[in-house]
């Protein structure tokens, strides 16, 4: 254990070179992301203040969820966005089929070999910022009990997105020329701009028990809020890190499955 660790310590400070190559590149992209991501946020809080409150929830408090949605994606994606949006290209290519000749757990090494994208630290740093100045500005204590919950919540989202990306490159063992499956998740995910109380009962129960997204955002930013809004009591928040386990469990299950029948492309 303790030498996969130093072997993972090792892929992940490498990667992270490579990402700085080229530092001019990298800081622009940095400062891009920041005044794009930036720009989103300023125009939810102005819409959201013009109408003084959404359903109940203040500018604030939708802000606190679009932060946690984004901080948890930065998380997620950091690991899982390119070993899982890669994997038609690699098994088109061949490089997948060299990957599994290699002495460790597939899935395991098209993390360390394709994840820690350090482009993602812009999301992370900005939505950070905003949710510390939401939080400040709602009233939430820096006590040790809020600070824990923020860190499981996090923790628990950030498994559902990435848990979401493997759980969509499963279908690349198929679709090997493209992949729509992505497509539709990222669309899925605008419903989580706004607090899903907002839509009817119908989709609310759809992002909470069939495709568990309330749990990204909404129900940790509820539940530290102690606000009643929507169809389920907002204390349904404190299982987001259960929720977040099960749903990357699920999916690496699923991706390993669907590897016992993988058939290469013969590239």
């Amino acid at each position: 254990m303790k030498k996969k660790l130093l072997l993972y310590g090792t892929f992940l400070r490498l990667r992270i070179l490579m990402n700085f190559q080229y530092p001019t590149s990298y800081w622009l992209g940095f400062v891009g992301q920041i005044i794009s991501y930036g720009a989103t946020f300023c125009t939810i809080f102005i819409a959201v203040s013009s109408f003084g409150s959404l359903n109940g929830w203040t500018a604030d408090e939708v802000l606190l969820l679009y932060a946690f949605e984004l901080i948890s994606y930065a998380i997620g994606a950091f690991f899982c966005f390119h070993p899982s949006t890669g994997l038609a290209n690699n098994i088109r290519s061949g490089a997948f089929d060299a990957s599994l000749t290699k002495p460790m757990n597939p899935f395991l090494f098209q993390i360390l070999n394709y994840g820690q994208d350090a482009a993602y630290f812009s999301h992370f740093t900005l939505s950070l910022c905003v949710m510390i100045f939401a939080l400040v500005r709602i009233g939430i204590t820096p006590a040790l009990g809020n600070i824990v919950a923020i860190i499981l919540f996090i923790l628990g989202a950030s498994a559902i997105q990435g848990g979401f990306l493997v759980l969509c490159s499963v279908f690349s063992f198929k679709m090997v020329n493209e992949n729509p499956i992505f497509t539709l998740f990222f669309e899925s995910k605008n419903f989580l701009k706004y607090p899903i109380s907002i839509y009817g009962s119908g989709l609310q129960v759809l992002l909470t028990f069939v495709l568990p997204l309330g749990f990204i955002n909404f129900y940790p930013s509820q539940c530290l809020l102690s606000k009643e809004s929507g169809v389920f009591h907002y204390q349904l928040g404190i299982i987001t890190p259960l929720v977040g386990v099960a749903v990357f469990v699920v999916a690496y299950l699923l991706w390993m499955w669907r590897l016992r029948h993988y058939n290469s492309s013969g590239s």
